[in-house]
């Protein structure tokens, strides 16, 4: 980083009009543009320079590749709470969200109902259901979706 400093003002350097403008010595000289300029280049140089923690966190995760499945239904208006399945594929294990020990699903609707993951109706080993209460608008639909890790550990 120190021989950044060193060459700075011959990166500042600028050819205008076939003649060399001097190096600048201190910010306050510089001309708007050699400041915006310097700021970008020190700015570029400090991040390149550290390695930022959510990267490093990253290196660390085995990403596996995962597969999903999922369960959905519909509902006209005022229809009373529905449930579905979601099938687990055989092998596989419930991936979690990178970084967390959070089950990665997803829950999608259309309409006005309250939809969740059942927790008596789930333990996500042998058993995931979705439950949605009575649907408020004219028509509803949901659908559940689990990523799964089906790589062979």
């Amino acid at each position: 980083m120190a021989g950044f400093f060193n060459i700075l003002p011959v990166i500042l350097r600028r050819v205008r009009d076939g003649r060399k403008r001097t190096a600048c010595a201190t910010i306050a000289g510089m001309s708007l543009s050699h400041r915006m300029l310097s700021i970008v280049l020190l700015t570029v140089c400090d991040l390149m320079s550290q390695q930022r923690p959510d990267t490093a966190a990253q290196d660390s995760f085995d990403f596996s590749a995962t597969t999903e499945q999922s369960c959905s239904f519909g509902m006209a208006k005022g229809e009373p709470s529905q449930h579905c399945q979601v099938p687990i594929p055989s092998g596989c294990l419930v991936a979690h969200v990178p970084g967390t020990s959070k089950p990665w699903t997803t829950i999608s609707k259309g309409g006005k109902t309250m939809c969740r993951f059942d927790e008596k109706g789930t333990d996500w080993k042998t058993k995931i259901t979705g439950t949605c209460g009575r649907c408020s608008t004219g028509q509803c639909s949901v659908q559940f979706i689990v990523r799964f890790d089906c790589t062979q550990r």
